[in-house]
């Protein structure tokens, strides 16, 4: 029991600072840049709900979708979250944006399986994402699956173990 707990300890360690570290990509349209520029100000200022008023839930663009679920998940609205990167992945399905950060929402929601495939699924997107190798990593220490964990970590260089 409390080896589990440390588990859990360690992955939302690991991983909660760099929650929605994927790069913001540009509109190419220039009255979507006014929007681009000031979505990423709210980002940087941390405005969750600014960027939700700004963009409306109808409107499924990529970057909307990607914007969306970034303040969703800040905010900790996980199914709300989940929602926005799946639809944003529908959009954009060779964006390896949405698969890894809809892995941090099932994460969130104790859907491991799915979180697992997801970050597969990112992997197969780019391949050299330390970020979902160290994740997936950590799922499957997680469930003592240490094989698993060996291959992902292995790939991320992480963890260094001296001995």
């Amino acid at each position: 029991m409390a080896g589990e707990r440390l588990r859990l300890l360690v992955l939302l360690l690991l991983f909660t600072p760099q929650f929605g570290s994927a790069q913001i990509q540009h509109s190419s349209t220039p009255s979507r840049d006014d929007q681009a520029d000031e979505l990423r100000k709210l980002r940087e200022a941390s405005d969750w709900e600014g960027i939700l008023r700004l963009v409306p839930s109808e409107d499924r663009s990529a970057e909307h979708s990607f914007y969306r679920g970034l303040a969703f998940s800040r905010l900790r609205r996980w199914e709300e979250a989940r929602k926005a990167f799946e639809a944003g992945g529908k959009v954009a399905p060779t964006d390896p944006r949405f698969p890894t950060e809809l892995a941090g929402a099932l994460f969130q929601l104790k859907q491991f399986p799915e979180a697992k495939k997801s970050l597969r699924r990112a992997l197969k997107l780019d391949a050299n994402d330390a970020y979902a190798q160290n994740f997936l990593a950590t799922l499957y220490f997680l469930e003592e699956n240490l094989e698993a964990a060996l291959k992902y970590w292995n790939l991320s260089k992480k963890p260094v173990v001296d001995q």
